[in-house]
């Protein structure tokens, strides 16, 4: 079973890997788990990559973009990510009609194990496959009953607690086939609702998250929160993997006719890790109002709803869950 992928041969397998790299050991994990050979997407939808790998991955169903456009390679792999995507590989082999825009309508019937310590801090959308991990042997905890699934604090990612490391990734790789091969896993499948479509003069399609914008959305680097009450909050990140600096923006929001305004804006910002230092008393400014013009979809790839800015198409925000935190 050979799953070191060429990019990888040579290289110094004690580093953090990286999207792109972890993608080209997916494949090959899908192509023994399958007995099937992996062709690249015939058009690639990513302005920052052409790599043959990625646009397997990509045309499988193993792994999307941070946005429609972007994949941002060079990204490093944290260990939840690792869980999903080898997850979509087992139910792409397993799951005859599955892709990763109706992944949504397939839930693996297995005993999930009891909950890791630090659950809170594992993703929504990563939850059922790092239990699917730890359930079938593959992928393990780091110690203390903790997951690791993401650096939260500067320390950690310093450190890369929750990193995942080319010899790492192809372990778990491996051990996933051996696990795996030959194995069905009952799987319930959802009948989707249908979308309604938007008629003219509608701000949102009915029943699409309550008619509003309510709730959280997410993009590569960035989470909405609207609130019932009329105010926003936006997190957004950027900058060095180890010590990004975070902006928080605070305001009043009202959706009217597909024009999102936001008004009585203020920001602050820090570096280093998710939540500002302790002890640190934040700085706010005001900021004049904005107004954008948003239309909802569905994200194809999730198959959740989604909004963009026209200004902006290639950022697609996808309905999502997010801790409180992010918005304190």
């Amino acid at each position: 079973m050979e799953l070191i992928p060429d990019t990888l041969k040579g290289t110094d397998l004690t580093k953090p890997i990286t999207r792109a790299e972890f993608a080209a050991v997916s494949v090959k994990a899908y192509e023994s788990l399958s007995g099937k050979k992996a062709a690249p997407a015939s058009r690639n939808p990513f302005t920052d990559t052409k790599d043959a790998e990625v646009l397997k991955a990509y045309n499988v169903g193993i792994t999307a973009g941070v946005s429609a456009a972007k994949f941002d390679p060079a990204a490093l792999l944290n260990r939840e990510q690792a869980a999903t995507m080898l997850t979509r590989v087992f139910k792409k082999y397993d799951i005859t009609g599955w892709t990763l825009a109706t992944d949504a309508q397939y839930t693996l019937q297995y005993a999930k194990p009891a909950k890791f310590a630090d659950d809170a801090q594992i993703s929504a959308w990563a939850k059922d496959s790092v239990y699917f991990m730890a359930a079938n042997g593959i992928i393990a905890g780091v110690g203390n009953n903790n997951f690791a699934p993401k650096n939260t604090t500067s320390a950690q990612e310093a450190a890369g607690y929750a990193d995942a490391t080319r010899e790492q990734a192809i372990v778990i790789a491996a051990r996933m086939v051996e696990n795996l091969s030959g194995k069905t896993v009952p799987t319930t499948q959802a009948t989707p609702e249908p979308q309604p479509t938007p008629q003219p003069g509608q701000s949102t399609p009915a029943g699409l998250i309550d008619a509003s914008l309510i709730g959280t959305w997410a993009a590569a680097n960035a989470y909405y929160q609207f609130r019932s009450d009329g105010t926003y909050s936006l997190n957004t990140y950027a900058g060095a993997y180890i010590n990004p600096t975070h902006i928080l923006i605070r305001g009043k929001w009202q959706l009217s006719g597909g024009t999102l305004s936001m008004t009585q804006r203020t920001q602050t910002s820090w570096t280093g890790s998710n939540m500002p230092p302790e002890g640190k008393e934040l700085s706010w400014e005001n900021l004049d109002n904005n107004s954008i013009t948003i239309e909802f979809g569905v994200n194809p790839y999730t198959g959740k709803p989604s909004f963009k800015d026209v200004a902006q198409p290639d950022v697609l925000y996808t309905a999502e869950e997010a801790p409180d935190w992010m918005f304190f």
